[in-house]
């Protein structure tokens, strides 16, 4: 029931990064929240989210898709209202 060993090909998306500095009260608006989940986790994702919405509601969320379901990417979208990424995967490991 778990993903342990399965690697994910994700569609690529390229952020370009000229420079890093420091998080400060300048640029912390900048910050991006980056999370996964498959269908098993989907109720762990529920409230990472909704934990990051109440305590930093003007951030920007992307979730990776490592298998949800229909109705699952539906609510990322619509009302979580965060960034969707859809994620395959192509290889596991054999034991």
């Amino acid at each position: 029931m778990h993903d342990q060993g399965r690697m994910y090909l994700c569609l690529t998306i390229t952020y370009h990064v000229m420079s890093f500095s420091e998080l400060c009260k300048d640029n912390v608006g900048d910050f991006v929240f980056a999370t996964a989940a498959n269908r098993h986790y989907f109720s762990f994702l529920k409230d990472t989210v909704a934990s990051i919405q109440e305590f930093k509601p003007n951030h920007k969320i992307i979730v990776f898709d490592l298998g949800l379901d229909n109705v699952q990417v539906i609510k990322v979208i619509i009302v979580f209202k965060s960034s969707y990424i859809t994620c395959n995967p192509y290889f596991e490991y054999e034991n």
